[in-house]
């Protein structure tokens, strides 16, 4: 529950400053004479005792103060009372023998000096903050200075009257000890309150300090009253002491109830030290008006000149304190300062920079290439982007560690081939960029591209970095966003061509655009479910029943029609789409491979076939999603296959574990295109491989003599050896069958037997009444 805070005075403040007005007023009226009965007097003293008191019990019982703040000022409780009661006393004294006195009694001396007593206890048990020793020397020259000035203002007016006092009174310890403990407990709150606490509010320490010492200071002066036993320093006093104590008790309950309100307050213990400060100066001021008013009386002046003297000494003694600190202050804060701007070169460094290799960053580059462009010169600007080819499979292989020393030395290669008022920076990733000035990119180019091939020796492995070029040059009106643009084109167009780089031409816009209407298309598709399956049946040879499917995925967008494979799938490999669309491939085809056992039985294709992408192999999930696809369909795991080409494994690393993860859960792995890629024989000892797809390009030329002949009798032979499965792929004719058979295949896929078809249109095929035909 949140506590309300009211903005309006409290009414024990204002009721308390009624009492001490109405106290002074007739302090002020019966100076002279009594004008009322001498009880009248006392009325307004009490009432004010009164509503301190019941301020403190109040903030004490119905406010939510921390543990030690309660402490506190249950104690300060304790003792205001204690002291009213003595107040009481004190009026019966003074009332008690008809004619007014001032003469107190015991009873009344104990319960105010026991009440000053538990204040100064009070004060003591709250937890101050740590010091300095050069603080607490401040914090003791000027205690030390408020407290000699007070005790040579007491001195004046009250001790060195005593005599008097005490032939009034009958005693002169009362008034001894009360101004004795008022400037002990002056100092004591004068020493937490330049410390500083969290439990009390720093304000409500100085109105106590107030209270104590304008209470003492107000007692001092009963040698005055010795002719006037009608009236009473108390009349002064009590208004005075508790007015301050309502005030603090009232602070404090406020500034309790905006913390519990959630409002942030202002930090009210600078304010409060701060005001500390001009105390000492105060008490100089004071005891040089003192020392002014005592020269009409040289035998009175000699105390307070030597009082003056040593309050003049404290004063110079804190100055000197303050002149050492203060120049420590400054070498701390020059100190300070060349650590701030170190940090702030430090931060704009980075922010500016690449982590790893310290070139520019893209932000920087940016700003560099628009400040060449905007210069006059935009013809003599050119950029260069560079990407490192086959990175990621550097990293999987060989580890991050490996790969961010391969990106070190190829950040200094690039800067090596560079000249020096050209700007090499890195975009990102195994992305770099160069800005040149005047230079000939081309040249550059070269130069880049050779640096980069020299062999690389990390922690043992002898690497080359590959990379591809893209260049753009500059051009009037031109900005850092298109230059970039226009590079980062340039760039897949050299990636595609093979030849390492390749110079923007307007010509490659087109594709470019193509490919980018096409991602997006392929996002919104993915969305809307434009994509769809078809099931290609993998047959046995000779007789032609169906053992096997591969899953083939279509697109049908709404405006272009159906888009073919080829013109999608390369673009959902370089926009990173391939990933959703080979995870909903996957699933899809294992619920169709699932539905198909559960409907036909013995009949269903023993096998399905799902075609990888390079990108998915190397990715850290894709065994997870595999495992998620089998078992949320319910898919046996030898009933999938997985097939994937000769570059997705030819550099071994996390493809060929992912594989190697699957086989051991059941899975079959095939290898698709056999000998149209980069292979060698050594891959099919190395990748874990179940089957082996030779491509049309070898089965087209099966039944002429020829070498593509030849190559597909030595396949299906190093298969046997091998114990490998053999699929010949893309059989039209009766005749590539026959002599495939002949060669030793057993299972072959092409139109000869069935173009790929929906799922519906497989499952005719599927069904014991229809059958199917042989090819012979």
């Amino acid at each position: 529950m949140r506590v309300r805070i009211t903005e309006r005075p409290g009414r024990a403040t204002r009721l308390a400053l009624v009492c001490a007005l109405l106290s002074f007023a007739y302090l002020v009226a019966a100076w002279n004479a009594p004008i009322v009965a001498p009880v009248v007097g006392w009325i307004a003293p009490l009432g004010s005792v009164a509503v301190g008191v019941y301020a403190t019990v109040r903030l004490v019982v119905s406010t939510p103060l921390g543990q030690a703040s309660r402490r506190f000022w249950r104690t300060m409780a304790l003792a205001a009372g204690c002291i009213g009661v003595g107040a009481v006393s004190q009026m019966f004294d003074t009332l008690a023998h008809g004619e007014p006195t001032q003469v107190l009694s015991d009873r009344t001396s104990a319960f105010d000096l026991f009440g000053l007593v538990l204040m100064i206890a009070a004060i003591l048990l709250v937890p101050v903050n740590r010091l300095s020793r050069s603080a607490w020397a401040t914090f003791g020259l000027d205690a030390g200075t408020v407290v000699a000035g007070g005790a040579l203002f007491s001195w004046y007016f009250a001790i060195r009257n005593v005599d008097d006092f005490e032939a009034t009174t009958g005693s002169a310890l009362p008034l001894v000890a009360t101004v004795a403990t008022g400037f002990l407990g002056v100092l004591v709150l004068l020493r937490i309150s330049f410390a500083g606490v969290r439990e009390v509010h720093p304000g409500s320490l100085q109105l106590l300090a107030l209270a104590a010492l304008t209470s003492c200071s107000a007692a001092a002066l009963s040698p005055t009253l010795a002719d006037r036993p009608y009236l009473n320093t108390s009349f002064l006093a009590f208004p005075l002491a508790y007015g301050f104590l309502t005030a603090a008790v009232e602070r404090q309950r406020r500034s309790t109830l905006a913390a519990l309100d959630g409002v942030v307050a202002k930090d009210a213990a600078p304010r409060a030290r701060r005001s500390l400060y001009v105390l000492p100066y105060l008490a100089v001021a004071a005891t040089d008006g003192l020392l002014l008013h005592s020269l009409s009386s040289p035998a009175e002046s000699g105390p307070v000149i030597v009082g003056a003297v040593v309050l003049t000494a404290l004063v110079s003694a804190r100055q000197l304190v303050s002149f050492r600190e203060n120049g420590r202050l400054l070498r701390r804060l020059d100190t300070t300062v060349a650590d701030l701007r170190e940090s702030e070169n430090r931060m704009t460094f980075q922010a500016t920079h690449d982590g790893l290799t310290g070139l520019v960053n893209r932000a920087l580059l940016a700003s560099r290439i628009d400040s060449a462009l905007a210069g006059g010169g935009a013809a003599e600007v050119a950029m260069a982007l560079i990407d490192l080819d086959d990175f990621k499979s550097v990293n999987d292989r060989l580890g991050h560690a490996v790969g961010d020393t391969l990106l070190v030395e190829a950040a200094a290669r690039i800067r090596e081939a560079t000249g020096a008022d050209d700007t090499v920076a890195r975009l990102g990733g195994d992305e770099f960029a160069v800005l040149f000035r005047g230079a000939d990119p081309a040249v550059a180019a070269e130069r880049i591209l050779a640096s980069l091939d020299r062999p690389l020796r990390i922690a043992g492995d002898e690497l080359r970095i590959r990379a591809s070029v893209g260049i753009a040059d500059g051009w009037a009106g031109a900005d850092s966003n298109e230059l970039t643009r226009r590079a980062d084109v340039a760039m897949y167009a050299a990636k595609s061509s093979g030849e390492g780089w390749a110079r923007f031409d307007p010509a490659m816009d087109a594709p470019a655009a193509d490919q980018a209407r096409l991602a997006a298309g392929l996002r919104d598709g993915l969305g809307r479910g434009d994509f769809r399956l078809l099931y290609q049946p993998i047959v046995s040879l000779p007789g032609g029943q169906i053992s096997g499917v591969e899953a083939l995925v279509r697109w049908h967008d709404p405006e272009r029609g159906v888009i073919p494979p080829d013109r999608f799938i390369p673009v959902a490999e370089r926009s990173g789409l391939i990933m959703p669309l080979g995870r909903w491939v996957l699933r899809e085809a294992c619920r169709q491979a699932a539905a198909w056992r559960a409907s036909f039985g013995a009949a269903a294709p023993s096998r399905m076939s799902v075609n990888v992408s390079p990108r998915q192999l190397d990715e850290p999930d894709f065994v997870d999603d595999v495992v998620a696809a089998l078992a949320d369909s319910g898919l046996p795991a030898e009933c999938l296959v997985i097939e994937v080409t000769e570059t997705a494994v030819f550099h071994g690393g996390l493809a060929v574990s992912s594989l190697a993860a699957l086989r051991s859960l059941g899975v079959r792995v095939a290898l698709d295109d056999f000998g149209t890629g980069q292979s060698s024989l050594g891959l099919l000892l190395t990748c874990p491989v179940d089957i082996l797809k030779v491509d049309k390009s070898f089965v087209d030329g099966v039944t002429e003599p020829g070498d593509r002949a030849v190559i597909v009798e030595f396949l299906a032979q190093v298969a046997r050896g091998l114990d490998l499965d053999t699929v010949a792929e893309g059989v039209e004719d009766a005749a590539q069958a026959e002599r495939l058979v002949e060669l030793g295949y057993r299972k072959a896929q092409g139109y000869l037997f069935s173009r790929p078809v929906p799922g519906a249109e497989l499952a005719e095929q599927l069904r014991p009444t229809l059958g199917v035909a042989s090819f012979a």
